[in-house]
């Protein structure tokens, strides 16, 4: 079960090797760079409003998680939120409000990716209040995540190479100042990637456990 947090393209040539199941060369030189974002200038936002996003992974069936939280020998964590963690935007209306505008993003690195499956979860982050409901559709909103691997961004069987939450304009994160639980603001990516460092992303509504 995913931990909760507060609310606010290397050569596939390895220079070592190491045997896998039917004695398979793994890759050592395999990294992936998961990159989780909005729009980079909060004025291409669709929509007016605040919106957070948060992620954290899990390799092969360890219990255990790399994210804002805590870096594993596997995968370090960075964001460029000042509050230090979390995907954030603030697309508020008015040239006067640049100020007060921002995008930033999380990334987490990973290496020895080879031949080991990685789980993506990926939550909003519902604020305590909800801001200018009659007037904001900000529940619209949702960070995309993006992974680089040693061939460039990864894409699923139907072509996508980015992925959100749910969103749904008749659905808000808030129903008279209270959180939504109908809000589906939360999604599942599973990375399978073979010994020669070939990965294939697996997109799941919600979280998804395996069975």
């Amino acid at each position: 079960v995913p931990s909760q947090v507060p609310s606010y393209v290397p050569s596939q040539v390895p220079s070592k090797v190491q045997t896998g199941q039917g004695g398979a060369v793994i890759s050592e030189e395999c990294t992936l760079v998961a990159k989780l974002a909005y729009d980079e200038n909060p004025d291409d936002a669709a929509y007016y409003g605040y919106s957070s996003n948060w992620m954290e992974v899990m390799k092969d069936d360890v219990d255990s998680y790399c994210s804002v939280e805590g870096e594993l020998p596997w995968c370090t964590y960075e964001t460029t939120s000042e509050y230090g963690y979390s995907a954030s935007i603030s697309n508020l209306e008015g040239t006067w409000d640049d100020y007060y505008e921002f995008s930033t993003s999380e990334t987490m690195t990973i290496t020895g990716a080879a031949a080991s499956t990685f789980t993506f979860y990926v939550q909003h982050d519902f604020y305590d209040i909800d801001y200018y409901p009659e007037d904001w559709d900000d529940h619209m909103l949702a960070a995309e995540l993006t992974i680089t691997g040693a061939n460039g961004l990864l894409s699923d069987g139907d072509g996508k190479s980015g992925w959100s939450h749910p969103v749904d304009i008749g659905t808000p994160t808030h129903i008279n100042g209270l959180k939504n639980e109908a809000y589906e603001g939360k999604f599942t990516l599973i990375v399978d990637c073979d010994a020669n460092c070939v990965c294939v992303p697996t997109y799941y509504d919600g979280f998804y456990y395996g069975y």
